[in-house]
């Protein structure tokens, strides 16, 4: 049987202290090592991967990417909500340049998408809702509207699973692994 899973800002590869220290890592290496281990044990063929963005940033993308080829070369089929630090993201100048080489690996590219989980609308997306965020104003524009649905995010690096009404952050340093499908839904059905 087939599961999905989702998960945020993996970083991989992002050599910051702020990034790798506060999730127990020593360094960028041992941090994207150790993220990748945990998602080669937990995903097996025929799973799916609802990344929300954020794989790896700017200048390490590429190897980001790669990563994520090798998960697709298991079977696994991966979707994306494209973070801000993605090379596709809308709001940077030449983000069509590299979007072919993201379609060969992701499914399905979205910068949010409106979702289904056993009858319960929500809202999948790589930032939260404006204004619930400590990140700059000047994203909002990228952001979904809040129309009352609940929202399942990245995007803040909080070690909270849920820091507003009607969030749910499934960034890596909130679970230290992907989230299940069924995860969501038990949030989701409290929501309704």
């Amino acid at each position: 049987m087939s599961d999905v899973y989702h998960t945020s800002d993996l970083h991989l590869f992002h050599d910051n202290s702020k990034v790798y220290e506060p999730r127990g890592y020593a360094s960028t290496q041992e941090m994207s090592e150790g993220i990748m281990d945990v998602l080669f044990s937990t995903l097996k063929s025929g799973d799916r991967l609802i990344n929300y963005g954020d794989n790896a940033i700017e200048g390490t993308w590429k190897k980001g990417l790669s990563q994520m080829k090798a998960l697709r070369a298991m079977g696994v089929t991966l979707e994306l909500r494209i973070g801000n630090h993605e090379r596709i993201f809308p709001g940077k100048r030449d983000s069509h340049v590299y979007f072919r080489e993201y379609a060969e690996v992701f499914d399905n590219i979205q910068l949010f998408q409106r979702a289904r989980l056993d009858g319960v609308q929500y809202i999948q997306s790589h930032m939260p809702y404006w204004p619930n965020d400590r990140h700059e104003a000047r994203l909002r524009q990228y952001r979904p509207v809040d129309d009352g649905l609940p929202i399942v995010h990245g995007h803040t690096h909080s070690p909270n699973v849920h820091d507003w009404e009607r969030h749910m952050s499934v960034c890596w340093d909130a679970w230290g692994r992907p989230v299940t499908h069924g995860e969501i839904l038990d949030w989701l059905r409290s929501q309704v």
